[in-house]
């Protein structure tokens, strides 16, 4: 999984959390059957809101949302807004409750 961890880290740039969700994070990740849920908060508005990847192992989806927005979407329970805060493993930064904490 080092192709997945190098990619990861290229996401690192005005991130404030990186957060791995769904069947990967939940244990159920089946290699050529599933992907890799990527949820990206940022300080700042996004300069992109979505990015797939396909690496050799299978594709990378990655969603991208300011802090504002994720803490709003989380109030509002959108789907993954919740999947990333109730079962999302974070692979850098901050845990997502301590970024909506005061916002």
């Amino acid at each position: 999984m080092e192709e997945l961890a190098n990619f990861l880290s290229a996401l690192r740039e005005g991130a404030l959390s990186i957060v791995v969700f769904g069947s990967a994070a939940r244990g159920r990740y089946v290699r050529g059957l599933s992907d890799v849920d990527v949820l990206v908060i940022t300080a700042q508005e996004p300069e992109r809101r979505a990015l797939t990847r396909g690496l050799t192992f299978g594709d990378v989806n990655v969603i991208f949302m300011s802090r504002e927005e994720y803490c709003r979407t989380v109030r509002a329970g959108n789907q993954i807004a919740l999947e990333t805060w109730e079962r999302g493993v974070v692979v850098y930064g901050a845990e997502p409750r301590e970024l909506c904490h005061n916002n």
